[in-house]
C-alpha cells in the first residue's frame, strides 16, 4: 500500500467495517468516504484524527502528527511532501499499534 486512499481502504476493511459504517462513526457522508478511499477528495486534519480514533491508534501520538496537516490533503497527492508525510504518519501508528497488541 503506497498510497493514503489505499492504507484508508485498509485499516477500513481490517476492523471489518463498510463505508457505510465508517461515514457513520466519522459522521460524514458515505460518498465522502468512497471519493477519500477513491483518491478524489481531501483529508483534513479533523478527518485524520477521527480514522485514528476509529482505528484504535494512539490518540496522543496522532494528535502529534497531525500538525503536518495544515491544510486539507488531497488524496490524490497534489502535495506530495504532505501526502509523504501523512502516509508514514498512518504506518508509524498501525506499527505503533500492532506492537501494543502483541504485548497484551
Amino acid at each position: 500500500m503506497d498510497t493514503i486512499c489505499a492504507l484508508l481502504k485498509h485499516y477500513r476493511k481490517k476492523i471489518s467495517f463498510t463505508q457505510v459504517d465508517v461515514a457513520k462513526a466519522l459522521k460524514v457522508d458515505k460518498s465522502h468516504v468512497s471519493k477519500m478511499e477513491s483518491g478524489e477528495d481531501f483529508l483534513t486534519k479533523q478527518v485524520f484524527l477521527n480514522y485514528c480514533k476509529l482505528f484504535d491508534f494512539d490518540m496522543n501520538r496522532a494528535k502529534e502528527f497531525a500538525d503536518i496537516i495544515s491544510k486539507p490533503v488531497t488524496i490524490t497527492t497534489r502535495d506530495k511532501d504532505v501526502a509523504d508525510a501523512v502516509l508514514k504518519v498512518f504506518k508509524k501508528l498501525e506499527a505503533q499499534h500492532s506492537l501494543e497488541r502483541k504485548k497484551s
